[in-house]
């Protein structure tokens, strides 16, 4: 599986440098999914619902971002709200965080699979 990485940029400077590939580590928050957590997602059709809500194609071997505040505040509450197993709790919690902190830091969220 190849690495499947979530980025969320910590201000706006560091979204515009994470355009031109020059943000550092520093200025980004990053979350690296592991497989059993991603196939998780995958076979609850969480990506599926999150490309149906934000009008995007977040998939296997794709790079995509979510810019539009709206579709983050419906995937916050699409997230809340999803029953996820037990043992992915904590990755659960990770995952929704990431969408918080794009919504709080008026940027947006990107994904790296």
């Amino acid at each position: 599986m190849s690495r499947k990485l979530i980025i969320v940029p910590k201000d706006k400077h560091a979204e515009d440098l994470l355009y031109y590939d020059k943000a550092s580590d520093d200025q980004l928050y990053s979350l690296y999914l592991n497989e059993a957590f991603f196939y998780n997602l995958w076979d609850m059709s969480v990506f599926d619902d999150i490309n149906q809500i934000a009008d995007v194609n977040i998939d296997d071997f794709e790079d995509e971002s979510i810019m539009d505040v709206k579709s983050i505040k419906y995937i916050i509450s699409y997230l809340e709200e999803k029953q996820f197993p037990p043992k992915f709790k904590q990755d659960s919690q990770y995952f929704l965080q990431m969408f918080k902190l794009a919504l709080n830091g008026g940027v947006g969220i990107y994904f790296y699979f």
